[in-house]
């Protein structure tokens, strides 16, 4: 159960965050850059507003799972 809810602290959600470009293989760049010729590479880890908005859904459907148990 703790490591239910230490997943979502702020800080290590954005340290477990990495854009898949910016794995080992460099493949992946070169794969994505070839889908997004005029695009710069994406941030390495995620912004700081997608963080916020995936911390804010956390419960959203927990209302529903609830009532299954019912």
């Amino acid at each position: 159960m703790f490591l239910e809810n230490f997943c979502w602290l702020k800080d290590e959600l954005r340290e477990m965050s990495c854009h898949y470009t910016r794995l080992v293989n460099p493949r992946y760049v070169s794969a994505w850059q070839a889908r997004n010729p005029d695009a710069s590479l994406p941030l390495e880890k995620i912004p700081e507003r997608m963080l916020d908005d995936l911390i804010a859904s956390r419960y959203i459907g927990s209302g529903t799972m609830q009532a299954y148990q019912l």
